[in-house]
């Protein structure tokens, strides 16, 4: 995967994203016709799959990380950062 090919993934999940978003009225009611859910039940389940979309897109911007100190005061320990790609 290079480097247009992960733009090109982004830009497809960002509109996925927004097209389920901006369909969650009729995501919820093919679940209530599939799984008989109360409305508000299925809108409830639509949000919450669009929550962890958000979070794990929040993921890529961030670059959390944890030095630990060496009891060697002659090893140094090095921590790289890299982009973990798409994440949603």
């Amino acid at each position: 995967m290079n480097v247009e090919d992960l733009h090109q993934a982004i830009l497809a999940a960002k509109h996925n994203h927004s097209q389920n978003t901006r369909n969650a009225s009729d995501l919820a009611s093919i679940i209530v016709a599939e799984n008989g859910k109360s409305f508000n039940d299925a809108m409830g389940e639509v949000k919450y799959a669009a929550s962890f979309v958000d979070w794990f897109a929040d993921q890529s911007l961030r670059t959390d990380g944890t030095i630990i100190p060496s009891s060697n005061p002659s090893i140094r320990h090095l921590v790289v950062h890299q982009p973990i790609g798409l994440v949603a």
